[in-house]
């Protein structure tokens, strides 16, 4: 959030921003309304002259529409808000938070797969927990690695067959996700 406040404040006034309904755009204008409606603006006298830009739920609003067009950082800053909410939270372009951020951790999101992988550690959680923190982690590994560290299994849980099985189904998968 800090840096599509740092890019909203680059406009003048607040509604020339709210006048982009570009993904972007709107989740600068949701960082803008919170930082309003949170009193943290050096310059709240200013840019926050608008009743409407002290009201929480504008800036909620705001951000839900900015996750809904697809913004990542818009995703992600909900996900974080509202931990193990996802499948509650009803976005308005119809889809729910979850599916935002599931589609984000296929496209290998190194924040939106660690966030999967930490409601594994909540029940209900994942079926196999353990097992799904791993092919998780490797994942993430996968992701931002060409080739794992020598060390990576010290991350990962259980048996070496356990293991193994977790490297094998993170492989797989990874093949089938979109790049």
């Amino acid at each position: 959030m800090a840096d599509a406040l740092r890019q909203a404040l680059t406009y003048s006034t607040f509604s020339s921003l709210t006048a982009r309904l570009d993904p972007e755009g709107r989740f600068e204008a949701a960082a803008w309304a919170a930082a309003c409606s949170e009193r943290t603006l050096p310059d709240d006298a200013q840019r926050c002259n608008d009743a409407q830009l002290r009201d929480r739920q504008y800036a909620q609003n705001l951000l839900l529409a900015a996750a809904g067009s697809g913004q990542p950082g818009a995703v992600m800053e909900l996900a974080v808000r509202h931990p193990l909410q996802w499948n509650a939270i009803a976005l308005p372009d119809g889809t729910m938070l979850s599916e935002h951020l599931y589609v984000m951790a296929a496209h290998g999101d190194i924040g939106a797969l660690e966030l999967v992988k930490q409601s594994c550690f909540q029940p209900p959680g994942c079926r196999d927990a353990e097992f799904t923190r791993n092919v998780l982690t490797v994942l993430e590994y996968q992701s931002v690695r060409a080739a794992l560290p020598d060390d990576y299994r010290s991350y990962l849980q259980g048996s070496d067959a356990e293991r193994r099985r977790a490297i094998e189904q993170a492989t797989q998968l990874r093949k089938t996700l979109p790049r």
